[in-house]
């Protein structure tokens, strides 16, 4: 669980960018809008960052199908006649 928790430089970036979109957003007039719009961006850093140290991010990455794709050719050994 230790491993979880975000390093100083991940906290950095991430503080960086929520300062950066709400500093944008109260340059538009519609400030609420703008807030909600930049949410996005935020939550998004925010889960890659989260799977990244969990080791979601890897995990999807590697291929489904070579495993089913092993068990395809197991099965088809096994019900070859010798």
């Amino acid at each position: 669980m230790k491993g979880l928790i975000p390093r100083g430089p991940e906290v950095a970036a991430f503080a960086l960018l929520a300062v950066l979109c709400a500093a944008v957003a109260t340059m538009t007039r519609a400030v609420d809008l703008a807030m909600a719009m930049f949410a996005v961006p935020i939550f998004i850093v925010a889960a890659w960052m989260g799977m990244r140290r969990s080791g979601q991010w890897f995990a999807i990455a590697r291929p489904v199908e070579v495993k089913v794709e092993v068990a395809i050719v197991e099965s088809i050994d096994e019900e070859a006649p010798v």
